[in-house]
């Protein structure tokens, strides 16, 4: 009987480097092959660095694309490989954009408010707190934040009475078991329609009843007025807050992207330093002839912000263009999406970044 060789194993720093680039649903497989994966993958380092290597591998970025009762995830490459899957909860909202993997879904009107990871699929429900103490009148706010030196999810909540009035809680998951009043007392309105932004610790939102932006910084659980600048409060119902390279950033959505859209990047917080950018479209995607070619049309609409790229869509002849603005080189590319489900009831366009939170 010849003797039995044995399978030679890889040393574990190489195992680690191998992991950091697969995508979400392969780890989640080899969590069950042994106890050291196991742990691997549950590591807060190592999803941490998984979901940075996630932002630039092949497949890492997705939109995600809802429907009535299903969702749809779509690669952000020529491939546009799509998945197609089941979600338990209708009516879905997702009070966007994605904060390191995760999406909080909620209403005003209704609860739980929820945290869902469309990357392993699963969801987090958060304690029930309306019935408790509110009113049946008051309004609810909720955003989701990443802290990263804790590396801890905080969820703030904000209740407004029907007086106008504000109270605010904070939820730290898997931390806390209840919600958390927050000390530290301010009087503002958020727009519910508006997204709110999560940027290295702080959640920003945009305070349109006072022309500012509200910056509450997810460590100390306070907030902060960030002013701004004329140009801007001139035409404040018009911007959306997105992140360009880590900063906080208001861009002008209106319009048909036909001409200049104002992009203004919050260049020093302390100070309070707005910088104008123009964005301007090809020459080309502005010619008549060219936007009724099958091939080519502009830009309709804002989608979300990555890696200091704007990413506008537009749907022509059954195809999804995603285009791709740099915002430092101030140059465009674009990408062709062939098969996805845009033909009809589309709810809404995410885009997340693959993330093992929640696994």
């Amino acid at each position: 009987m010849m003797p039995m060789r044995r399978i030679p194993t890889l040393p574990q720093e190489l195992i680690i480097d191998i992991f950091l680039w697969l995508p979400v649903m392969s780890l989640m497989r080899f969590r069950c092959v042994s106890k050291f994966f196991d742990a691997l993958v549950l590591d807060s380092d190592f999803t941490h660095v998984h979901y940075l290597r996630s932002m630039t591998r092949d497949g890492g970025t997705k939109f995600l694309m809802g429907k009535t009762e299903d969702l749809y995830a779509v690669d952000l490459n020529e491939d546009g490989n799509i998945s197609r899957w089941n979600f338990d909860c209708h009516d879905q909202y997702f009070n966007g954009p994605c904060v390191s993997g995760s999406y909080c879904i909620w209403k005003h009107d209704k609860e739980p408010v929820r945290i869902f990871n469309p990357s392993t699929r699963k969801m987090i429900v958060l304690p029930y707190q309306r019935k408790k103490f509110h009113s049946v009148k008051s309004l609810y706010y909720y955003s989701l934040g990443y802290e990263p030196l804790e590396k801890k999810y905080k969820v703030l909540m904000q209740v407004h009475n029907s007086r106008g009035h504000a109270r605010n809680f904070i939820f730290t998951l898997s931390i806390d078991k209840s919600w958390r009043k927050i000390k530290d007392i301010i009087n503002f309105f958020p727009c519910f329609s508006m997204k709110s932004c999560s940027i290295k610790g702080f959640i920003y939102m945009m305070d349109y009843s006072k022309n500012s932006i509200i910056a509450f910084d997810l460590r100390a659980e306070n907030f902060r007025v960030i002013g701004l600048g004329n140009d801007i409060c001139d035409k404040i119902f018009n911007y959306d807050l997105i992140e360009v390279k880590g900063k906080i950033a208001l861009l002008d959505c209106c319009g048909s992207f036909t001409g200049r859209n104002d992009l203004w990047i919050l260049e020093n917080f302390e100070k309070e330093e707005w910088k104008s950018h123009g964005i301007h479209i090809p020459l080309q995607w502005k010619d008549v002839e060219d936007i009724l070619k099958p091939k080519y049309g502009p830009p309709q609409g804002f989608c979300d912000s990555r890696n200091g790229e704007i990413i506008f869509i537009a749907v022509k002849n059954n195809i999804l263009f995603c285009y791709f603005y740099d915002v430092e080189k101030s140059s465009w590319r674009y990408v062709e999406i062939h098969g996805a489900p845009i033909e009809d009831g589309i709810n809404g366009i995410n885009i997340y970044v693959e993330s093992l939170y929640l696994c």
